[in-house]
């Protein structure tokens, strides 16, 4: 019998069983994430690709925050690699007798870019109207938000 009287062991082993059943879980943690590739890549179930996403993520925070480099740059630097690199291929595939690089190419038929260019200048004028009128303030919520 308790000393202190009022509660009994079993009512201490109900609210014990409480407290811990809040933190005891139904699913498992890979469910909750959704199960799949996912919950897999979180997990480090698949060691080198969660390596891989953790090292790439890193030397991307380390030239954005580190080294501030702008992204608008790293794109163009890597497109100008990429073309660098094909050029040698292309190149070099002459002389080692190696497969040259296959670029898919892309046709569209007259209709369709004359429905895409027709639809890209349209979504351009809309563009150009709306910083128009908030430039010259018919539009006073943005205006006073770009001017602030």
């Amino acid at each position: 019998m308790p000393i202190f009287g009022g509660s009994s062991d079993s009512e201490d082993e109900r609210t014990m069983h409480q407290m811990t059943k809040f933190f005891s879980r139904q699913r498992s943690i890979h469910s909750i994430f959704g199960g799949g590739k996912f919950a897999d890549i979180l997990l480090w179930r698949e060691p080198k690709i969660a390596a891989t996403l953790a090292m790439g993520v890193s030397v991307f925070w380390f030239l954005m925050e580190v080294v501030e480099y702008n992204f608008i740059t790293l794109i163009c630097h890597a497109s100008m690699t990429s073309m660098l690199l094909f050029f040698i291929w292309s190149t070099a595939s002459d002389f080692l007798n190696w497969e040259r690089p296959i670029i898919p190419e892309v046709v569209l038929d007259e209709s369709s870019f004359k429905e895409l260019a027709r639809s890209f200048h349209d979504r351009f004028n809309r563009m150009l109207s709306k910083l128009l009128d908030i430039a010259c303030g018919r539009d006073p919520p943005l205006f006073f938000l770009v001017r602030c």
